[in-house]
C-alpha cells in the first residue's frame, strides 16, 4: 500500500508520499465533517417540506379570495395536494429521526452515552409534547393504513383588533376521527387525545408543534458532535494548510491518494469548499422550537 499527496503548479504534478497514520487521520476528520454535513441537509430537506405545506395553505388560501366557486373534482384535488405536502414532510421527518440515529453510531458506537442520550431525549418528547406523539401515530398511519387529509375547510373571518374591515381566509386541513380509528393502527390512547378537538381533528396546530420539536432534538444533535467535529475540522483544515507546498511548491488542488500494487483506491480532495458548504447550513438550520406560535400573514394593518 502506498499513500501518497499531490498537487499542480503551472500544470505540471508535484508528488509526495505520506504515512499511513496521517492518511487515516485525515480521511477520518473529513468523514467527521461530512456526517456533519450529511445531518444539517437532513434537516435542510424537513425544514423544506415544512415550509413547502405552509406555503400550500396560504396559496389555497389566496385561490379561495380569488375563486369563490369550487366544484367536487377541483376540491379533492386541494386536498390532495395538501396530503402530497404533508405526506413529503412526515416522510422527512422520519428519515431525519433514522437516519440522525445511524450518524451518531456511526461517530460514537452503538452502546455509546452520545445515541443512549439522543434516543432518550425523543422519548421524553413523545411523553411530554401532544403533538410530538400525535403526529408519529398519525405518520404510522398514512404508512400503513391511508391518507390523512379527510376534509378541508375554507374559513372566512373579521380580524377584529388589526382591522373591523379587514376579513382573513384561512385553510384547514382535517382527519376526521371515525375515518382514523377504522383500521386501528392509532393506539387508543393517541385516538382519545385526537378526538378531544370534536369528530374533526385540525392537523395544523399538531404538526406545527412536530416540527418545532426538531429544533430541540437537531440543537440535541449539534451538541453531541460539537466537540468532535471541531478537532476533526482542525485537522483537516491543518492538512489543507500544510500540504499547499507539495515538493518544495505551492500547489493548487492537492490530493491524498491510496494506491494498492499500483492501482488508484481512493482520493481525498484537500478543498475548503464542502466546509464553507457546512457553515452555511449551520446558519440556515437555526430555527426556533416555539414554530407553533409564528405564522405567516399578508395582513396590512389599515387596509
Amino acid at each position: 500500500m502506498t499513500y501518497q499527496v499531490c498537487g499542480w503548479h503551472e500544470a505540471h504534478r508535484y508528488v509526495e508520499n505520506i504515512d499511513q497514520r496521517r492518511y487515516l487521520e485525515v480521511k477520518h476528520a473529513r468523514e467527521v465533517c461530512l456526517t456533519a454535513i450529511d445531518l444539517e441537509e437532513k434537516i435542510n430537506l424537513l425544514l423544506d417540506n415544512y415550509s413547502e405545506f405552509e406555503i400550500e395553505l396560504l396559496k389555497l388560501a389566496q385561490w379561495a379570495i380569488v375563486h369563490r366557486v369550487r366544484d367536487h373534482h377541483e376540491s379533492m384535488l386541494q386536498r390532495l395536494l395538501i396530503d402530497r405536502r404533508i405526506v413529503n414532510l412526515l416522510t422527512a421527518c422520519r428519515l431525519y429521526l433514522d437516519q440522525s440515529e445511524h450518524r451518531i453510531s456511526q461517530l460514537f458506537g452503538n452502546s455509546s452515552e452520545q445515541l443512549g442520550e439522543l434516543r432518550g431525549f425523543k422519548s421524553k418528547l413523545y411523553d411530554s409534547r401532544a403533538g410530538y406523539r400525535i403526529v408519529e401515530a398519525l405518520r404510522n398511519y398514512a404508512q400503513h393504513a391511508g391518507l390523512l387529509v379527510h376534509q378541508v375547510q375554507y374559513s372566512a373571518s373579521a380580524v377584529g383588533s388589526l382591522d373591523p374591515r379587514a376579513i382573513q381566509y384561512t385553510v384547514i386541513p382535517s382527519s376526521i376521527v371515525k375515518y382514523l380509528k377504522q383500521d386501528k393502527i392509532i393506539k387508543s390512547s393517541i385516538i382519545e387525545e385526537i378526538a378531544k378537538s370534536g369528530d374533526n381533528f385540525d392537523l395544523r396546530g399538531p404538526v406545527r408543534e412536530y416540527v418545532g420539536s426538531f429544533a430541540d432534538i437537531h440543537l440535541k444533535i449539534r451538541t453531541a458532535i460539537e466537540e468532535k467535529l471541531r478537532a476533526s475540522r482542525v485537522i483537516f483544515e491543518d492538512a489543507i494548510k500544510e500540504f499547499a507546498v507539495v515538493g518544495g511548491k505551492s500547489v493548487t488542488h492537492a490530493s491524498f491518494f491510496h494506491f494498492e500494487e499500483g492501482y488508484e483506491i481512493e482520493e481525498i480532495y484537500l478543498g475548503q469548499i464542502f466546509l464553507d458548504h457546512l457553515d452555511e447550513l449551520l446558519e440556515k438550520n437555526s430555527f426556533q422550537s416555539d414554530i407553533l406560535r409564528r405564522f405567516a400573514s399578508n395582513m396590512i394593518k389599515s387596509a
